[in-house]
This record gives C-alpha cells, structure tokens and sequence, in this order.
C-alpha cells in the first residue's frame, strides 16, 4: 500500500487484532511499520460483538419463521450446532454465551439443554415446529426461535454466511465501536495529516 500510495497515505489501522496478540502488535508490528515510514494510526482489537448479527438477519439468512416478540433486533455473538449426544449437551452449551443454536426440530430434549444456557435463539431446522414446552420454555428465557425449512447443514452454511461480516445498522454496535475508536485511534494525528484541526 505504501508503495502504491506513496504521499497519499496517511496511516493504517491494525484492526480485529485477538486480545492475546494486542501487546505483540503494539511492541513489535507497530514500531516496525513506524520504522518503515507507515504512520499506524490505531491497532484495534477483536471485539466479538461487532462481528454479531441479529436474530432478524438470521431469520433472513435461512428464509425462516421466527417465533417471539419484539426480539429481531436482539444482537447474537456465537453460533453453535447441537451435538446429538444429549448427555453432554448442558456442558456444551455452557461454554458459549450469547449465541443461537441450530438444532434439529425434532430433538426437543436437545433444544430444553439448550435454553438452559446463555441461549438467545432456537434455530429449528427440518421445518418442524416446536413443542409447547419447548415455546414456553423459550418464552421464559426470552429467547427466540427460527424455524428453517431447511437440513442443518444446509442452515448451518446459510447462517454462517452472514457471521463476521460486520454491519453497523444498530445503535449498541455504533456506541460500542466508537468507544473503541475513542480509545485506540491518534485523532490528532490523523487530523493534522489530512490538514483538519483538531
């Protein structure tokens, strides 16, 4: 880029950098590229919720029924896929908060260890409908459920297609990476370079 830009650029952004790497970034990466005359203006750290989605984007992602109240604009962080073991399916689920599930409609017993956990939405695939507890279970618990019409796999591929790809429509995603621009970013230097006043 610099090479290609020349005068034209002004610095760089490290960003989505893994909590673990930030001090290696910091006290090797950047120092380097300052060396070679690229100005870093921030190095900004991975930060799960940007990267989340809504549970009305993924009701669009697998052309779904969804099943709550006022819930689409809830944001899910994690994606998980049932296990079929339900033995084990508490301690899965534990692991992992804020997320929705993809579980087969016919596997209740999968989806009530589901909603006992940091479970935001249910997201039923095969085109069954859930049971009346499973609907009053997820009501308690606030979480949503999505009906997909399709196979798991085939849900898994249309959900996961939507994750990662950050999209600043809602306002607790705005507010949040502002905060982290407040922080990371030398406004003052980016300022000066393109000739604003601070």
């Amino acid at each position: 880029a610099q090479l290609r830009m020349g005068d034209r650029l002004v610095g760089v952004v490290i960003n989505t950098v893994p909590k673990d790497r930030l001090t290696f970034v910091e006290t090797d990466t950047k120092p380097y590229l300052e060396q070679q005359g690229v100005r870093v203006l921030a190095v900004l750290p991975h930060e799960q919720r940007l990267a989340s989605i809504t549970i009305g984007e993924m009701v669009t992602a697998v052309n779904g029924q969804l099943i709550c109240t006022n819930c689409e604009d809830e944001l899910v962080e994690n994606l998980m896929v049932s296990s079929m073991n339900v033995e084990h399916s508490l301690d899965y689920f534990s692991r992992v908060a804020n997320k929705a599930v993809i579980v087969g409609g016919d596997r209740p017993d999968v989806q009530l260890a589901a909603l006992e956990t940091s479970t935001k939405a249910l997201i039923l695939t095969g085109n069954f409908r859930p049971t009346p507890m499973i609907e009053d279970r997820a009501q308690e618990r606030g979480a949503a459920i999505i009906l997909s019409k399709h196979d798991t796999f085939t849900t898994i591929e249309k959900v996961e297609r939507f994750f990662g790809k950050t999209r600043f429509r809602q306002p607790e995603k705005i507010k949040l990476f502002e905060e982290i621009l407040g922080q990371a970013l030398a406004f003052d230097q980016l300022y000066r370079a393109i000739g604003l006043k601070p």
